[in-house]
């Protein structure tokens, strides 16, 4: 674990994309969760598209730009 800003992250990235289905509106959605990169991953943010490849283009372009906390941070044995 990597702890970071009080918070101790299960390895260097802080946030995880997860690909889902979901109901928006009574609508079957495709969606893309945000979580932060924690034992309880608090989810920040849905976003639903229409489409999977719209939703996989969405990941391909967001997770490349998810910050790491690696750099010059403290590695805490479990």
């Amino acid at each position: 674990m990597i702890e970071y800003e009080g918070e101790n992250y299960l390895d260097d990235r802080l946030y995880i994309l997860e690909l889902r289905r979901t109901e928006v509106n009574g609508e079957r959605k495709i969606s893309v969760a945000t979580f932060r990169n924690v034992r309880h991953y608090s989810p920040t943010r849905y976003d639903s598209f229409d489409h999977i490849n719209d939703a996989l283009a969405y990941i391909k372009k967001m997770e490349p730009l998810c910050p790491l906390n690696k750099f010059g941070l403290k590695t805490i044995e479990i």
